[in-house]
């Protein structure tokens, strides 16, 4: 999952409707989700192996690279041509969230996608136990 942050002033509501209109500062994006949690175990020093899926878009991009300079192997990291990579923005103004909007799919992943995570795992977990 990415986290990404859209940053801005309102000063003026919109003519066509009775909302508020944001004026963009800054756009950011940073892990999120287990993602996040893995940065939070790796930046204590700890190892930690990441299994997950993402779509094949700009989004998962970013998401595998600001893993790997993060240090953290994207090698779990699984490619699905049929989804699109989860992304969570929140819109804020005034230090104070207005909205936020989640791009996600829902549906569970295919048996074949499922099989590449679960094996991962496995073999990362065997790799583990070697090493321990």
């Amino acid at each position: 999952m990415l986290d990404e942050y859209i940053v801005g002033n309102v000063d003026r509501i919109s003519p066509e409707a009775p909302i508020p209109v944001l004026d963009v500062k800054k756009i950011s994006s940073v892990l999120g989700g287990a993602a996040s949690t893995a940065h939070n175990i790796r930046s204590l020093g700890n190892a930690v192996v990441v299994a997950g899926v993402i779509g094949r878009d700009e989004s998962g991009e970013i998401l595998k690279r600001s893993l790997q300079e993060k240090g953290i192997s994207a090698q779990g990291v699984i490619v699905d041509n049929e989804r699109k990579t989860t992304i969570k923005t929140r819109v804020l103004s005034q230090g104070q969230q207005i909205i936020r909007i989640d791009i996600e799919d829902r549906n569970p992943v295919s048996q074949r996608i499922e099989a590449e995570i679960v094996d991962f795992v496995s073999e990362a977990r065997s790799a583990s136990s070697l090493n321990a």
